[in-house]
């Protein structure tokens, strides 16, 4: 098989159906917001998404079944109205549970506290999982930067050039 340098995930969503039921167009005219009141009808409309789009599950896949190197990059903004921030909390709970055997929420939060690093300034912060054979999975949270510009930040351009990085 081929080993890609790296994967880096920019705002990226949990899956499919839970973007759509909290989607926001610009942050403020919720989608799904009417049928908020009823969970059921919210369930029903769910059922009629044809591709799930299981991004959690995909990254946590791909992790699983590394057998050289993985660099995995996931970058989002607090600021991004767009798709919620929260998003990549899944997204990098998949992947690092991917790492052992699973652990719970509290243990996941105790170690993702214990490796946290906040950024220079306080703008944001990031927690690095090295795992065997040569895996780094890296969240970087930053606080500007919206959903769009967030691309074309420094954030973006050191997390690709990890990704080439031997170390």
């Amino acid at each position: 098989g081929v080993d890609f340098a790296g994967l880096v995930l920019v705002a990226g969503f949990s899956d499919l159906a839970n973007l759509l039921t909290g989607y926001r167009i610009s942050g403020v005219f919720p989608v799904m917001g009417p049928l908020a009141a009823w969970p059921s009808a919210v369930k029903y409309l769910q059922t009629y998404v044809v591709d799930k789009w299981h991004s959690a599950d995909r990254l946590a896949s791909i992790v699983r079944n590394t057998k050289k190197r993985l660099r995995l990059e996931l970058i989002h903004a607090y600021s991004d109205w767009d798709i919620p921030w929260q998003h990549e909390e899944i997204l990098f709970q998949a992947a690092a549970n991917a790492t052992t055997n699973g652990l719970n929420q509290t243990e996941f939060d105790q170690f993702k506290e214990k490796h946290m690093k906040l950024s220079p300034g306080g703008d944001g912060f990031s927690v690095t999982v090295r795992s065997n054979p040569d895996t780094i999975i890296r969240q970087q949270l930053v606080l500007h930067g919206g959903h769009n510009e967030i691309v074309a930040s420094s954030s973006v351009l050191r997390a690709v050039m990890r990704c080439f990085d031997e170390k």
